[in-house]
């Protein structure tokens, strides 16, 4: 009754303990272990002092980082492994951890105390905030709110979302990047916009698609293609406009009625607000409407007033 060692800095109480010829421990019953700001319950946990690791097993085996008094965040899990002296608990199996605006779960994964680092493998479904993540490994550093993926993932938020073969993703700042393969490129969507490239990088509202870009909405209103591709709000517009900016072989496919309308040039911009749909072309174009054929060293094409100003 009342157990009690110590294991370095550390406390470890529980109900009953055996101990083996080799210096190892095995206590049971109400085993709490307490080592600065983290603490871990479970049934049983065998204790190598020597080696300073621990390894605590239950029906439920949580570990607990009060690091952030008014959130803590914890680990749900049957399982885990902890050393002491680098402050890194182990897990394997199956848990879940939850605070009060997180949850995370993973097959594996891996907590560094010291460090405030937290990498989550297999089959990872996360939740912060209005923010979802689907990958097979998420690196996160929780008190810079920063998510690194070293495998591909998806992130959604209410409006739309990125996915990508790797990339990297700042919650409080509201930007990151993202690179594709050549089988799976990256891609950004929000709304009835679809942005594929070889990589994208986002910031608020704003981003930027690099190397084989394709453009469209899901209404297959407009098919856009360029090298690179800037899309966000026009800075000048008084609406809800958003504005694609296409650099580099660009070419826009715009439906226009029964027939399509095409333009090619070196830099396109797009226009797609409150008023329609405005395209303009500044540096030279080449239009294609059904049998005809023109170019321009200027093209404006307004959908609201059905023309095209060469």
């Amino acid at each position: 009754g009342d157990v009690r060692l110590s294991v370095d800095q550390a406390e470890v109480a529980c109900d009953s303990a055996w101990r083996y010829p080799d210096g190892a421990f095995r206590l049971m019953g109400r085993v709490e272990a307490v080592d600065g700001s983290v603490r871990m319950t479970g049934d049983v946990f065998e204790l190598d002092p020597e080696a300073g690791i621990g390894v605590m097993s239950g029906s439920e085996v949580k570990v607990v980082d009060s690091t952030d008094s008014q959130n803590p965040r914890t680990l749900s899990t049957e399982k885990t492994t902890y050393a002491f002296r680098e402050g890194v608990a182990t897990y394997g199996g199956g848990g879940v951890v939850t605070t009060s605006r997180e949850r995370i779960g993973s097959q594996s994964g891996t907590f560094f105390r010291d460090e405030r680092r937290l990498r989550f493998e297999g089959g990872v479904l996360m939740t912060v905030d209005t923010l979802s993540v689907q990958s097979d490994q998420v690196i996160y550093f929780p008190d810079d709110r920063f998510l690194a993926f070293p495998m591909p993932a998806v992130v959604r938020h209410p409006q739309g979302g990125v996915s990508g073969s790797r990339g990297q993703w700042s919650m409080d700042a509201g930007q990151g990047w993202f690179a594709g393969t050549d089988s799976e490129p990256a891609q950004f969507f929000d709304g009835d916009l679809v942005v594929v490239g070889d990589s994208l990088v986002m910031g608020d509202s704003l981003g930027l698609a690099f190397g084989s870009v394709a453009i469209r909405d899901t209404s297959t209103r407009y098919r856009l293609l360029a090298d690179t591709a800037r899309f966000g709000p026009m800075e000048a517009a008084r609406d809800t406009s958003r504005h694609i900016r296409l650099r580099g072989s660009a070419s826009a496919w715009i439906k226009d009625g029964d027939a399509p309308l095409e333009v090619r040039g070196p830099e396109l911009d797009i226009l797609d607000g409150d008023g329609g749909r405005e395209l303009t072309a500044s540096k030279g174009a080449a239009l294609h409407f059904e049998a005809l054929t023109a170019a321009a060293n200027q093209l404006v094409w307004n959908e609201r007033y059905g023309r095209v100003d060469l």
